[in-house]
């Protein structure tokens, strides 16, 4: 049984090899991967961040805005670079 604070968000009790159980948490994709090895279980968790969902969605919405806003200032900040050296060359 898989728990989430209170509430069970996976059941199977017949667990004998290595499995991966999928589920939400909110609007969170959720990946639980038990794996079985030399007669001992061990568990790995992640968000899953690259399937098509409402949230992964708005994620990569923003991570582009983001981008676009880095290469903006970074074209802006050599602009201004280039404009003050042009004029200290031109004037000194």
């Amino acid at each position: 049984m898989v728990y989430c604070n209170t509430r069970i968000v996976v059941i199977d009790f017949g667990v004998q090899t290595s499995k991966n159980y999928t589920f939400f948490i909110d609007e969170e994709l959720c990946d639980i991967a038990i794996e079985e090895k030399e007669g001992a279980f061990s568990y790995s968790f992640t968000i899953d961040q690259n399937t098509d969902t409402p949230r992964n969605r708005g994620r990569r919405k923003m991570l582009k805005s983001q981008l676009k806003q880095s290469l903006l200032l970074g074209v802006a900040f050599v602009a201004a670079i280039s404009i003050v050296v042009f004029l200290v060359m031109n004037f000194l």
